[in-house]
C-alpha cells in the first residue's frame, strides 16, 4: 500500500518541478513537463508543479527531490529548494553558490551543438549564416550559450557574425523584421 509505505519511510514519493516564471509560456517547457510527468509515473512517483515564487523559509520536506529548469541567478524559489536539504537537479546551469548545492545538472552543450549545426550548413553550401535568437536572460542562459557558440564559430571560419535579437515571445511583425535584418 502506497500510503503505508510513505508513512513508514516518511517520504512523499513526490518530485517537485519548478519552471522559471519568465519562460513558462515558451513552447519547449510543456513537452519537458509532460516528459517529467511520464518518467515520474513510470518510477511510481508523483510530480508536483511548483508555480509560485517563494522565500527561503519555505519548507519542501514533503518532496523527496526537485527539478528546476532554466532558473535565473538568485531565483528565491530555487534558493529555497536548495536550502531545504532535498536533492535538487537543475536542467540548465546554476550560478554561484546555487551550483555547488545542486545534486546534479542536466545540460546541453549549446556552443558545440551550434558549431556542429553551422558546420553542417556550411557543408551544404551556406556561406554566411546569421543567427536569430531570443534576447539572452543571463550569461548562462541557453540563448547566450548559443550566441557564444555562433560567435566562436564565425571567428574560426572567417565569417562576419550577424546576430539578430528577438523578444522572448515575438509576434509576426517582429519575426519578419528579424528575417529582413538577417
Amino acid at each position: 500500500n502506497r500510503a503505508a509505505r510513505q508513512l513508514r519511510t516518511q517520504t512523499s514519493e513526490t518530485i517537485g518541478l519548478y519552471i522559471a516564471p519568465d519562460v513558462r509560456n515558451m513552447p519547449f517547457y510543456m513537452p519537458f513537463a509532460f516528459g517529467a510527468t511520464d518518467m515520474a509515473s513510470r518510477l511510481d512517483f508523483d510530480l508536483m508543479l511548483i508555480s509560485r515564487t517563494t522565500s527561503h523559509s519555505e519548507s519542501w520536506k514533503h518532496l523527496c527531490g526537485a527539478v528546476v529548469i532554466d532558473a535565473l541567478p538568485g531565483d528565491p524559489t530555487v534558493g529555497s529548494l536548495l536550502a531545504s536539504g532535498i536533492p535538487v537537479v537543475s536542467a540548465g546551469r546554476l550560478a554561484g553558490d546555487d551550483a555547488a548545492l545542486a545534486a546534479g545538472v542536466i545540460e546541453v552543450e549549446h556552443a558545440p551543438m551550434c558549431a556542429a549545426l553551422l558546420q553542417e550548413l556550411r557543408r551544404h553550401g551556406a556561406k554566411n549564416p546569421a543567427l536569430i535568437a531570443p534576447e539572452a536572460r543571463d550569461p548562462l542562459s541557453w540563448s547566450q550559450l548559443i550566441r557564444d557558440g555562433y560567435a566562436q564559430w564565425c571567428g574560426q571560419n572567417g565569417v562576419e557574425p550577424v546576430i539578430v535579437s528577438l523578444p522572448p515571445f515575438p509576434d509576426n511583425t517582429e519575426l519578419e523584421a528579424a528575417l529582413e535584418l538577417a
